[in-house]
């Protein structure tokens, strides 16, 4: 039999920074700009940059509740634990269940967005036919790189995803700057005022809701807290710095895509990728900067989406380590002798991933049809918004009775603050699922069905009371 102590993962190995990449590259600012952007202009219109603004605010009161729990527990089971540790086992390992799914939504939305990406702006912009199949070959190809990089150890993924990603916000900010300083007398106020909205405030706040998702991916830090140095301080200060860093950039970048595609005409940005013509924000890289530029963007869009996807099988294949060390198959959190990765975790997350979208692809006759492929997009970033507002109105609204066992508690920071959050987040999930149009509304189907089976899985365990607290209950508390 194995000793718990041979399937540890690397302890203190991840310094700061390295906790900062790894939310960063979460977000991916590139992916960010050519697609979230897209989904919020469409309510907000010329006022998206207001739209972000109120996102990131929204966004920090999310923060603080991530902030309250890293400081007094750490885990790689990240909210899992947290939920486990304020509202109980059952309803910890359901979090922890929705956890996979929304991985897995996150590990296909954005590679099958890239080969959309690609299949797109090709023939577009250098006349050059690809096979219809073309995205599919790219999606197969990066989840099988990202599963190399992570299995290769926790480190050298993470030193990978902070460059990346640093070099990312980097070149977001100088193409803004340079947007800006060609539009001269066409820089205004008014994107900073619900003005260019098409529907005023109503269109400003269901751009927010739509906004705060552009920073999704920030969290995965609290999976990495076991391999992290000093958890109960580097965990909650990294996710304070990644979400200032890209929150600054996103405003400045929503301002200069407003002011570079023209505040009056918003409501063709998304038309654009609709239509079957382009990505609007590669369009806008090629109005100002040219067509070297747009292949310099495809390549590091292409970089981005690996690096972002990295950085979700880390904190995925962790949290299903997790499941598996505590109530799940142990097989799950068997760890490489070599590189301390829970490499099994890791393969079943990606490989898992590559025959969905192999089987999706088919189904729906994607290989043929691109459109088929925006299609399967739209589904699966609709799980993975689910997934993520589902665990966040969880750990906002489980932190007030969390708060109960704290020796200080402020009404303020453990009560106030996650219940707005809460308030918000439950306006988001909403925005993401009405009206119900096709192929959308089959997302919620496929998501409740697997939250549903996770429920009747935790009450089979429930029947041994050993079992069932052994769920969370291994941890760092402060």
């Amino acid at each position: 039999m194995e000793r718990f102590e041979d399937n540890k993962l690397a302890e203190k190995t991840v310094g700061f920074w390295l906790l900062v990449g790894q939310g960063i590259s979460g977000i991916a600012p590139l992916v960010a700009m050519t697609s979230v952007l897209t989904a919020s202009a469409i309510y907000a219109g010329g006022s998206v940059t207001l739209s972000y603004i109120l996102g990131l605010m929204v966004v920090f009161l999310i923060v603080n509740t991530i902030f309250q729990y890293s400081i007094r527990t750490a885990s790689a089971g990240g909210y899992y634990t947290f939920i486990t540790k304020s509202l109980g086992p059952k309803i910890g390992f359901v979090t922890g269940w929705i956890y996979i799914i929304y991985g897995l939504g996150v590990l296909l939305n954005e590679p099958i967005f890239y080969g959309l990406m690609v299949q797109l702006s090709i023939p577009y912009f250098f006349g050059i036919h690809l096979p219809s199949y073309t995205w599919l070959i790219i999606v197969i190809s990066f989840l099988l790189i990202e599963l190399i990089i992570t299995i290769l150890g926790i480190r050298i993924s993470l030193k990978y995803t902070l460059t990346s990603s640093l070099i990312e916000l980097a070149l977001i900010l100088i193409f803004s700057i340079v947007v800006i300083v060609e539009a001269g007398p066409s820089n205004s106020y008014l994107p900073f005022t619900p003005y260019l909205s098409p529907t005023g405030w109503q269109g400003v706040f269901y751009g927010l809701f739509f906004s705060m998702l552009a920073f999704a991916g920030y969290d995965t830090t609290v999976n990495i807290a076991e391999e992290a140095k000093l958890p109960q301080k580097t965990i909650g200060r990294a996710v304070i710095v990644q979400v200032l860093l890209t929150g600054f950039v996103f405003i400045i970048m929503a301002y200069a895509t407003t002011i570079g595609w023209g505040m009056y005409n918003m409501d063709t940005f998304a038309t654009s990728i609709t239509n079957g013509i382009s990505i609007p924000g590669v369009l806008l890289v090629y109005k100002y900067l040219g067509i070297f530029a747009v292949i310099t963007m495809l390549i590091l869009v292409g970089n981005s989406t690996i690096s972002s996807s990295t950085s979700f099988l880390n904190a995925v294949g962790r949290n299903l380590y997790a499941l598996g060390r505590e109530v799940l198959p142990g097989s799950l959190a068997k760890v490489s002798r070599r590189y301390r990765t829970p490499y099994i975790s890791l393969s079943l997350m990606s490989i898992t991933s590559v025959l969905i979208i192999i089987i999706s692809a088919f189904a729906m006759n994607a290989v043929n049809d691109v459109s088929q492929t925006l299609n399967l997009f739209l589904i699966a970033a609709t799980i993975a918004t689910l997934g993520t507002i589902t665990m966040q109105i969880l750990i906002n609204f489980a932190l007030p009775f969390y708060s109960r066992k704290f020796t200080k508690r402020s009404i303020l920071f453990h009560i106030v603050l996650p219940l707005t959050a809460f308030t918000f987040l439950l306006g988001a999930l909403y925005a993401s699922i009405w009206p119900p149009s096709f192929p959308i509304e089959f997302a919620p189907i496929i998501f409740i069905s697997w939250a549903f089976i996770g429920y009747l899985i935790v009450m089979i365990i429930g029947r041994d009371k050993k079992k069932l607290f052994r769920i969370g209950s291994i941890r760092m508390d402060f």
